[in-house]
């Protein structure tokens, strides 16, 4: 393949800048090798030469020149010299003297097709938080849930949402398509702009309705209905968003606690959901 055809291919899966960097570093690193294999996360090679410091030096130092990034978790990187920093669902990476940091996508191009290891190391971070999520959402009674159940229902899903969300609308749409594919929806609120704003007021009314399934998808299709209040569960749903680092909506919890983030249309969800279903 043609390098220009190559690019322009990379381009459209919005890499370059990482393909930039990657080509810069090789050339400063006097052509180290790019046979990098993605064992595990903790079997990355590391060059020892240079002043190496520990994972928990390494956050430390991060929360101290970055005011306010809570580090998650430290670990070694498939970039020589480079550690992996998750925080908040997101990855940075920061040499392991900790003089340098870049964020964005980090791609292996030395095989057929381009690996991006930014995108794997979140799949395996997060898999480690479902149990933590399960374990959360089972602790939620469903009289704090707006339930839309499946006649016959075959998975069960738990969605944080959010009435200003235009996706979360079109999510809503779906619902009768998802309920007859036997998808049970169960809600939680999760008003993104926070305690006090039109969307929490709003959310408060629908928990404080009579008839909360109607007053959701009233909500969700920017109808009007009478404002409401009384002791609604949505600060303590907020809450629950911050606590498991959830930072867009919706947020689909599964059964076991992975995390789907974004909108999926609902015939591919539930292809998903089988899938999954058939490996387990």
């Amino acid at each position: 393949m043609k390098v220009s055809r190559l690019i322009g291919v990379l381009v459209s899966l919005g890499l370059v800048a990482s393909i930039v960097f990657l080509a810069n570093y090789q050339r400063e690193q006097l052509q180290q090798s790019n046979d990098v294999k993605m064992i595990s996360s903790n079997q990355y090679h590391q060059d020892t030469s240079i002043n190496t410091l520990s994972p928990a030096i390494i956050k430390h130092l991060l929360e101290q020149k970055f005011t306010g990034i809570a580090i998650d978790n430290v670990e070694l990187s498939p970039l020589s010299s480079f550690y992996q920093v998750f925080y908040s669902g997101e990855v940075l990476y920061i040499s392991t003297n900790g003089k340098h940091v870049f964020s964005g996508s980090l791609i292996d191009i030395s095989g057929s097709e381009p690996v991006n290891y930014t995108a794997v190391a979140k799949q395996m971070q997060d898999a480690l938080k479902a149990p933590e999520r399960k374990a959360a959402i089972d602790d939620i009674d469903e009289s704090e849930m707006i339930i839309f159940k499946s006649k016959q229902e075959k998975f069960v899903v738990t969605i944080f949402t959010d009435v200003d969300c235009a996706y979360c609308r079109r999510l809503h749409r779906e619902m009768p398509l998802l309920n007859d594919l036997g998808v049970t929806v169960r809600y939680l609120a999760y008003p993104r702009a926070g305690v006090g704003s039109g969307s929490y007021n709003n959310m408060v009314s629908i928990w404080c309705s009579e008839d909360r399934q109607t007053a959701m998808t009233m909500a969700k299709n920017q109808q009007t209905f009478g404002n409401k209040k009384c002791e609604a569960p949505v600060s303590n749903h907020l809450e629950l968003t911050r606590k498991m680092d959830l930072n867009g909506t919706p947020a689909i919890i599964l059964a076991d606690g992975e995390l789907i983030a974004g909108y999926m249309p609902a015939e591919d969800f539930v292809k998903y959901l089988n899938e999954k279903e058939a490996r387990e």
